[in-house]
């Protein structure tokens, strides 16, 4: 059709999506082009154009492209959609957040847009706009199995202090026996239950993390919590020894030492300390408590009180 007509803009697109498809990315961009050099209305030429440049990785030319001619698509959400997705690769997530924002204005019903804007609003740590987006999304019928977006709606409840309604989200979500092996979902809930105190389901969150991913360290660490608490520091220092063997971590660290305070073995607890500082130098904490174990430890690190 191109030989015969090259004014065809659809013979420049649909021959680019052709070129796409068989992994010929610079042909595709070239009839990407094309079809927008010849048609400077519709916005799906610049936006297939735009998402080629970036799909090789050509993201800075991707965004001067695309801006250049937005003015031509004012009212285009797919133009401020794919400048968003260009904004998040490039780490200016607060413009990222403005550019779905005005693109979902353009098109409300678009839950693709509103997906991209939670996941720009949770970088830009405005969770309670994103849990509030994410609670309308899951009141649609469509959404009501999406389990991604019940783990990012638990997630912003508890950045802004509803620990309570995120633990009942992973109690749902650990219910579910098809997904029964969730993990993440079974952390959630331990670490939740953890913050309320429940001890019944910290212990048997833990239990399922262990069995379900050995290899992790969360289960073990999770178990040390319950048993700190219980009031068996053997058998909590023995969790987080089995933690360690893992993966060794600063914070993990950290517990041992404060289970080793509990225990009165002030040496062995000052040089986990000191090790825990050498793996997180900024860890201040740390380091204070390395010097000197007398002190008390800073708000919001588990105490197991």
């Amino acid at each position: 059709t191109e030989k015969l007509d090259e004014t065809n803009v659809d013979a420049w697109y649909f021959q680019g999506i052709m070129a796409e498809r068989i992994g010929q990315t610079d042909e595709a961009l070239r009839r990407y082009l094309g079809a927008a050099e010849r048609d400077t209305q519709d916005a799906q030429y610049s936006i297939a154009a735009a998402e080629m440049m970036m799909e090789q990785g050509r993201v800075n030319e991707a965004r001067e492209f695309l801006a250049a001619r937005a003015a031509n698509f004012p009212h285009s959400a797919g133009v401020k959609q794919t400048l968003g997705h260009i904004a998040m690769l490039e780490g200016r997530h607060a413009d990222a957040a403005q550019a779905f924002s005005d693109a979902r204005m353009l098109a409300p019903d678009d839950e693709n847009i509103s997906e991209d804007l939670i996941r720009a609003q949770i970088a830009t740590a405005r969770f309670g706009e994103a849990e509030s987006n994410l609670a309308r999304l899951l009141r649609n019928k469509d959404n009501k199995d999406r389990r991604d977006l019940k783990h990012l709606r638990a997630m912003c409840l508890v950045q802004i202090e509803k620990p309570v309604e995120a633990r009942d989200i992973f109690i749902e979500l650990t219910r579910d026996i098809e997904n029964a092996n969730d993990v993440e979902a079974w952390i959630g809930l331990g670490e939740l239950s953890f913050v309320l105190r429940d001890q019944a389901r910290l212990r048997t969150a833990a239990n399922r993390v262990v069995a379900l991913a050995p290899d992790r360290p969360d289960g073990h660490v999770l178990r040390a919590l319950h048993m700190r608490r219980a009031g068996d520091l053997a058998g909590a220092t023995q969790s987080l020894r089995a933690a360690l063997k893992i993966r060794e971590d600063a914070q993990t660290l950290m517990l041992l030492g404060m289970v080793q305070r509990d225990l009165n073995q002030m040496d062995a607890s000052r040089q986990t300390f000191a090790a825990a500082a050498r793996l997180d130098p900024s860890n201040q904490v740390a380091a204070d408590l390395a010097a000197s174990t007398s002190g008390t430890v800073i708000t919001g690190f588990p105490t197991g009180e």
